[in-house]
This record gives C-alpha cells, structure tokens and sequence, in this order.
C-alpha cells in the first residue's frame, strides 16, 4: 500500500511539471504505444536534467524538439536505470539533428572533465542526436542491451563512445564519430569508438570513424577482466585516425578547407596568437611563435606522435589471455589512410576470426591479424607500405585498377562527410557497393 501512495504522489508531480513552453512533461501518446517523459522545446539545460530524473524513475521517452542545447553547468546527462527509454531528436524544419553542445561546460572546468552523456544501465536508446565538445567521453556506456542509432560525436575530449568493461550485447546502429582528441595528457584514448576489455557481445552496424586523434575503432585495457565473447563489425568503415596534421590544422589547410575552429587544438592556438587565422586564410600555415598547453605548437603536435595511434579497426589487447579465446566477426568493413595499421590484432593472439568483404588499403599495414580464422573470403589489399601478416593460407585479392578503386571509395567517404557535417544523417550510404564492384588483377 505505501508503495502504490508514492507511486500515486510521483505521477501527480509528474502531471503538474510544465516546461516553459507549456508543455506537458508527462504525456501519453497511444497511437505510438510509448510514454513520453518530456518535449524539450528550449535551450535549457535544466529542463532535461530534471525529465532525466523522471525517465529513471519511470521509463520512457525524453524527445529533443530544439536545434541546441548548450550545457553550462557541471555533470554529465545520465540516463540511468532498467526500464525501457531514452532521449530522441526530432529532426528540425531545416533536416538537421539537435545539438547537444558541453563547449561551455567543459571550458569552465579546471580540474575534473564530464562525458556528455553516461548510460549507465540497460534497456536505454539514444537516437537522432549530436553530442559534441564533452570535456571526456560524448557518450560513455556501462550497461547492457542499449540502442545508440544515429548518432553523432565529434570534438570530444576523449574517444566519441567509450563501452566500458561489463557492457553486453548493446548495438551500434549509424553511428558518425570524428575529430575527437584527448587534450589533458599526450597518448590517451581518444578513439572513435573504445571497446574496453570485458565489453562483449556488442553489435557495430554502419558506424564510422575519421580523423580521431588515436583510432578508429580501438580496444583497451583498463581495469577491466576478460570474458570470452563477440564483437561484429559490419557495414563499417574508418580513415585518416592518428594523424596529427589535422588537429594543427595543417590537413585542411593542404586541402583547401576553412578553418576549424570547434577543434580544441586550434581554438587554443587562436588564443596563443589571432593572427593565426588572417596567415590562415591568406595561404599561410606557420605555428613558429604558437604555444599549446604551455609548449611550443610544433613540439607539443611532435610528441603526441610519440604513442601508438593511427590504425583503423583494432580487434584485440595483448593483455588478452591466451586461454580466453574471442571472436571477432568483420563483413563489408573498410580502412584506409592510416600511418599504423588497417586491421590491426593490437597485441592479442588467440581470438578466432571471421574475416569476410573487407578492403584495406593506403594504410602503412593494412592487415595485421595473426588469428584463427573460422572464416576468410573476399578480403582485398592494396596501397600498404609494409606487408600484410596473416596466414599466408588465405587468399588476399588486389583490384584491377587500383586507381579506380581509390577513386570510388574516396567518392562515398566525401559522400559520408558531407551529410555529417551538415548536421545530418546518411542513411544507406556505406561501401557496401564499391566492394561488391571490385574485380580482381
């Protein structure tokens, strides 16, 4: 009896919340057989904060109706919890997702650095979102059957989506993670996407990764135990991670690009010397007289290349114990232009493998994959400096015009970014295609 009267109490505060748009925050929508928590219609931080409280307490849906939300105040958004919900954006009148911008939360910070979002829990979806310049992780996820689809994550202090050690059979659908790079120490993770040892049984469908400061898709060692388990790859594709030109902002420079400013790297250049960006835009690229986290610019980008970063998809750890076999299932993944490796075991030894549809290529080694292969078959390899290492059983295939090739995948990445710098999602582009018209030599 005493816990129906607090339940009773609950959904009466809940039925008397307004937002301040008027906005009922509890609401029932039949037709769609799903509850919704609140419509956040304002760039007020506290609004979702507050239906967050809710959502945890009864499940649900959080809709996000506004173009950007700007945190300001300390704490990540955390969605908590084992009752079914989330938090969606509408798509805006112009085709754009919301925004969940932590710019000015993190640069009020001197000491201690949020994640945007925590997950912590199961049964919890984040869609039709971008989540950016979180002072660590956009999104950090500890929990098990969660739904992350079309997402953004981009500027971000540390990796775009980190799945800590414990985290089950969460999926991964269209998920876009780029520029993110760890600010506070040289060589930490700042990864696309971070699956840490522990995490397991965890799907990757369509998700993509550029032009982070470590890797693309990355595997790590903290403090979590391994388990035997699968990690699926598929439809995915990552390119250009570990390289340094782009958070000097040398790369665009070379590739005719404007300025980008919402890098961390270069908003603390700009504050070192403004002329930065009038030598910038009239052809000049200099970062003699340019300090950056108290060092000289040049020395500080020299060291950060000193760590291990710049493969596209790593599989494994070598802290992975020989006796606790895992299995990796990668079909129609891509991984090109890195200074490390395309595929890379990172260490590991004894993960069985099923390995189907894959392109490495212009990577300095496109496969590095000394595993048990249940499966190989229709894998393609071109363009690397140093020689691929697998078994030397399985059949590696080369295109026949190789210049084509390039050409073709180039196409559908500059296809891919163009949707997501526009603040959009694009849906059934992958390289699906470009792979199935391969032919070989």
């Amino acid at each position: 009896m005493k816990s129906l009267f607090l339940l009773i109490i609950l959904y009466l505060e809940l039925t008397s919340f307004k937002t301040t748009e008027g906005i009922s925050l509890f609401e029932e929508k039949e037709e769609k057989d799903e509850k919704v928590i609140a419509t956040i219609r304002t760039d007020d931080e506290s609004e979702l904060k507050k239906a967050l409280f809710y959502l945890y307490k009864l499940g649900g849906i959080i809709y996000i109706d506004t173009p950007v939300i700007n945190f300001k105040d300390y704490g990540s958004l955390s969605v908590t919890g084992t009752l079914e919900g989330g938090i969606i954006g509408i798509k805006q009148s112009n085709g754009e997702y919301p925004i969940l911008n932590f710019q000015a939360q993190r640069d009020n910070s001197t000491t201690f650095y949020n994640s945007g979002i925590d997950v912590v829990g199961s049964n919890k979806i984040i869609k039709n979102l971008i989540i950016e310049s979180a002072g660590s992780y956009g999104i950090f996820i500890n929990g098990q059957k969660n739904t992350i689809d079309h997402v953004i994550t981009r500027y971000n202090g540390q990796s775009g989506i980190y799945i800590s050690s414990g985290s089950e059979q969460n999926t991964f659908n269209y998920c876009y993670s780029y520029r993110n790079f760890h600010f506070l120490e040289n060589n930490l993770i700042a990864d696309g996407f971070t699956i840490e040892i522990g995490a397991i049984n965890n799907i990757f469908n369509n998700c993509f990764a550029w032009e982070n400061s470590q890797n693309g898709f990355g595997y790590y060692h903290w403090d979590g135990k391994n388990k035997n388990g699968e990690i699926t790859y598929t439809h995915s594709a990552s390119w250009n991670n570990g390289n340094m030109d782009v958070f000097s902002g040398k790369y665009d420079f070379d590739n005719g690009k404007t300025l980008d400013k919402k890098l961390w790297t270069i908003q603390q250049i700009l504050k070192s010397n403004n002329d930065f960006e009038n030598y910038y835009n009239n052809n000049i690229f200099n970062l003699d007289s340019i300090s950056l986290n108290s060092k000289p610019a040049n020395e500080y980008f020299s060291n950060y290349k000193a760590g291990e970063y710049g493969s596209g998809f790593n599989f494994g750890h070598e802290k992975i114990e020989e006796s606790n076999a895992e299995i990796r299932v990668v079909d129609y993944c891509v991984s090109f232009d890195h200074i490390s490796k395309g595929f890379n075991n990172n260490g590991s030894k004894n993960i069985t493998a099923f390995i189907t549809n894959t392109v490495g290529f212009n990577n300095n080694l496109n496969y590095e994959l000394p595993f048990m292969f249940s499966k190989w078959s229709n894998n393609w390899s071109w363009d690397s400096k140093e020689k691929d290492n697998f078994n030397y059983e399985m059949e590696i295939k080369k295109p026949d015009d190789a210049i084509s090739a390039k050409r073709n995948f180039y196409s559908v990445r500059d296809q891919i970014t163009k949707a997501v710098y526009a603040n959009k999602f694009p849906d059934d582009i992958n390289f699906d295609k470009v792979i199935k018209s391969l032919k070989s030599e």
